[in-house]
């Protein structure tokens, strides 16, 4: 096998364990799974829909898919399945895939500073619709700024904060050799001193959540440089959505060894001046933000695209789950499936991102009928190729699907 077919969404997939006991077992465990991404690939959005359309297209997907599939699961297995789901694994799984398709791609928008180092944006999102038939889902995600794919999850227990979750997020090999970006709430020295410990940097928002190192950037960048303090300048335009937009930013090393805050090196200002072009609106906001990055390390000009980068988690990620993938729209809820499904969707965005697909809803209409292109994306067997056998646990599982 050779390298690229190891590292196929379908072959990490293939090392998640079955939670189901043998006996009375009726369906193959990666057949179900495999049946969930396929429907997802399609342009289904719910655990019902994706059972509909199985059903309706049983025949053609019997003639594609190399596994027997002598009639189509109903709803209620695919919901067991995902509630059954042995999520640790899997989440270990879709990180690892998210991490082998790191670098492999351009970074989208046109005239932006391309970051010389990898960076890994940290942010949390709910499952909204779970709240309408049980508690609500929270997560916490890592993904990659270029490349858009989650290379981390993990699930914030009820009654707590995403800060709980940042030892098992923040783990070496997501964090060593990395920059992490983070919004303002994350700006803690707990979370500073654990990203530095594990080899990597920060670059993290300040607001009022730290009102004693946001007084300290307000005083610094409101004066004039004080004698012997060297600061650098970059301005970006932008001109999309109906607006306007010009970015300065202004970095320093002004502040080193005079606050207690763990490795940090400089200290960003930001300020966003926009323009409705319709109305003529304008507005302006100053942001403060302060990274481990040393000048010697970081350019002014590639600390400001590590800052605007910070969005590729909501712009490529958690945007596209919701309003694309149809994920707050859902309201399945127990057991591990909310949690399931929103890991599954990260797997499949990578894929199709891998696959050269820059539009996903353009992705999702290309495959909305049940061809073999959607198999070939997530990498399962088809009727042309023999199953490959170290992707599969054991061959007797795909008996009868």
């Amino acid at each position: 096998m050779d390298q690229a077919q190891c590292n196929t969404l379908w072959s990490f997939l293939g090392k998640v364990p079955d939670p189901r006991a043998a006996r009375g077992q009726r369906y193959a465990w990666m057949g179900l799974l495999t049946l969930v991404l396929y429907g997802l690939a399609s342009g289904q959005k719910t655990v019902w829909a994706i059972a509909c359309w199985v059903q309706q297209h049983i025949v053609e997907i019997q003639g594609q898919l190399a596994l027997t599939l002598p009639r189509a699961p109903s709803a209620a297995t695919f919901y067991r399945a995902l509630r059954r789901m042995p999520i640790e694994e899997l989440e270990q799984q879709m990180g690892a895939y998210g991490r082998s398709a790191e670098g492999q791609r351009e970074p989208e928008g046109e005239g932006e500073v391309e970051p010389r180092r990898s960076a890994r944006a940290v942010d949390g999102k709910e499952l909204r619709g779970t709240l309408a038939q049980g508690e609500l889902v929270h997560l916490v995600s890592m993904v990659e700024h270029d490349s858009g794919a989650t290379v981390r999850q993990c699930r914030v227990p009820q009654e707590a904060g995403e800060l709980a979750v940042m030892p098992q997020l923040l783990s070496e090999e997501s964090v060593q050799g990395q920059v992490i970006t983070f919004d303002a709430l994350y700006a803690q020295r707990s979370v500073a001193q654990r990203v530095i410990d594990l080899g990597g940097d920060y670059l993290v928002k300040v607001k009022g959540n730290q009102p004693h190192l946001l007084g300290a950037l307000q005083g610094l960048f409101s004066a004039p440089p004080a004698p012997g303090e060297e600061r650098w300048e970059c301005t970006t335009y932008d001109k999309a959505h109906g607006r306007w937009e010009r970015r300065h930013v202004v970095a320093s090393e002004g502040l080193q060894g005079r606050l207690e805050w763990p490795g940090m090196e400089q200290v960003l200002c930001r300020t966003c001046e926009r323009m409705q072009l319709k109305s003529g609106t304008r507005s302006l906001k100053v942001r403060y933000a302060v990274t481990s990055l040393p000048h010697e390390q970081a350019s002014v000009e590639e600390l400001a695209a590590l800052w605007r980068g910070h969005w590729s988690i909501e712009n490529r990620s958690h945007y596209v789950r919701d309003e694309t993938l149809g994920e707050d729209r859902g309201q399945i809820h127990c057991g591990q499936a909310p949690q399931a499904l929103a890991a599954l969707r990260n797997g499949l965005l990578t894929a199709l991102r891998e696959h050269g697909w820059k539009s996903i809803p353009d992705a999702l209409r290309a495959h909305v009928a049940p061809t073999i292109t959607p198999l070939l994306l997530i990498g399962a067997p088809t009727r042309s190729q023999q199953i490959p056998s170290a992707q599969m646990q054991d061959s007797s599982t795909f008996p009868g699907l």
